[in-house]
């Protein structure tokens, strides 16, 4: 199967599954953990097409990539339905790209993603006529609140930044842009495409000051909310993808490894790694002990050090952890 960034997300969030350091880990059957994948895949999917219906199309502000343009043809054409085969008729050339270019595996999962995102949205439209299910962010005189709208783009944007994260730990995307960037990616691994997403985003937002309404506002509402809502998912799918994973890498010199590695062991549950040092300062031969912790071990780790006087340990940020990490 062909590696992709969104296949290289996955490797990060299956290493940290509880591994007993002395026992035998038991392999997961592959068709319920795929089973399980495009179940994941499903809910992130609803979580993200009912809160755009809820918050974002009903609030005059466009969300980012392909999404944006399902808001501006549903806005111009007051029709949620003509929004929805845009989007899939626009995701359509790309998704036959990802199976051609991409693994089968990514494909297959963000197809289905792109179906039930276009599919839930036009049941909602379907079957919510009256809006009855949106959050409108309008005052009993039909003036734009602020207040509400505010809301409604930082409930989205948070709903969005989940729902794209889960998507991407379980080998999918909600399509679109997605799609463009793990192309280029495998076609240029070192590429940059920060400047395509931040292009595409841009230009969405700049071409929602022309369709909807200004208001009272020199920038247009419109822009504003949009760029709160790029700001807020792409910060919360940072987080989500990379935040509860955070770690710290400790290198400690010491005179006492195995001494001070059993200790980590055992009070820790990571392991250790130990390599020859020489202290130039003294000509001294010492041991340095590399070890990843969790952020909250970090205490636990300062008090087990206090035991050995003439051992001292600088700390890094670890955001990426690839193989064994035990728990």
């Amino acid at each position: 199967m062909q590696s992709t960034l969104f296949d290289s997300f996955i490797t990060v969030f299956t290493m940290d599954e509880i591994r007993p350091i002395n026992g035998v880990v038991k392999q997961p059957n592959p068709v319920i953990e795929e089973i399980k994948g495009i179940v994941m895949v499903v809910i992130a999917t609803l979580l993200y097409s009912i809160t755009t219906y809820m918050f974002v199309l009903p609030n005059d502000f466009a969300p980012s990539g392909l999404s944006g343009i399902l808001a501006f043809v549903s806005y111009i054409t007051e029709d949620l339905n003509t929004g929805t085969f845009t989007l899939l008729f626009l995701n359509l050339p790309l998704l036959i790209l990802a199976f051609f270019y991409l693994s089968k595996r990514f494909a297959i999962r963000t197809t289905i993603s792109v179906f039930v995102m276009c599919g839930s949205l036009f049941l909602l439209g379907l079957l919510d006529r009256d809006g009855k299910l949106q959050f409108v962010g309008l005052t009993l005189s039909g003036e734009s609140d602020f207040g509400k709208k505010l809301f409604a783009s930082l409930i989205s944007g948070v709903c969005a930044g989940i729902s794209i994260a889960l998507n991407f730990r379980h080998a999918s995307s909600l399509g679109g842009v997605d799609i463009l960037v793990n192309c280029i990616q495998k076609k240029k691994p070192r590429a940059n495409v920060s400047f395509l997403l931040f292009g595409f985003n841009a230009a969405i937002i700049l071409v929602s000051c022309f369709i909807y309404p200004k208001g009272d506002w020199i920038i247009p509402e419109s822009a504003f909310f949009s760029i709160i809502y790029v700001m807020v998912f792409s910060k919360v799918t940072e987080y989500v993808m990379n935040g509860v994973k955070k770690a710290l890498k400790f290198e400690v010199v010491t005179e006492h490894p195995d001494e001070l590695a059993r200790e980590l062991i055992d009070k820790l549950g990571h392991s250790v790694t130990v390599t020859n040092a020489k202290g130039m300062y003294a000509n001294k031969e010492k041991y340095l002990l590399i070890c990843v912790i969790r952020n909250n071990q970090v205490a636990d780790f300062e008090k087990v050090l206090k035991k050995y006087p003439d051992t001292f340990a600088f700390a890094s940020s670890v955001s990426e952890v690839f193989g064994v990490f035990f728990k």
